[in-house]
């Protein structure tokens, strides 16, 4: 089993623990659709697809201390960047072995901020 790893992103601490095989496998056409692409990430999903992305790479999320989407409206609301940076270290975290996984994550925000 990986340990979790954390990023700082602006101001706080996130704490994202790799998804399960099968769970990671199952999200793989979304992240492949989504960040494995030239144009903007997510431009290629439905909001419900985004929606479920998102749920499925930060199932295992803590900040604070907390589970993280429990909070996430309330806790990432009008941070957007911070959010979407936070999918793209998710994504780098779970698919960095696969196709160009690694580079396209950290293409969709910059260069990210791991900690």
């Amino acid at each position: 089993m990986r340990e979790p790893q954390e990023a700082k992103i602006g101001e706080r601490v996130f704490e994202v623990t790799p998804l399960p095989a099968m769970r990671a496998l199952r999200l793989w056409p979304l992240v492949a659709r989504g960040f494995m692409t030239d144009e903007s990430p997510l431009s290629k999903l439905t909001g419900d697809e985004i929606e479920q992305l998102t749920r499925g790479l930060l199932a295992l999320a803590r900040v604070d201390g907390k589970e993280l989407l429990p909070v996430v409206d309330r806790e990432l609301q009008g941070d957007i960047p911070v959010l979407m940076e936070l999918l793209s270290f998710a994504v780098k975290i779970n698919y960095s072995g696969f196709s160009d996984g690694s580079a396209a994550a950290g293409q969709a925000v910059g260069s990210g901020s791991e900690g």
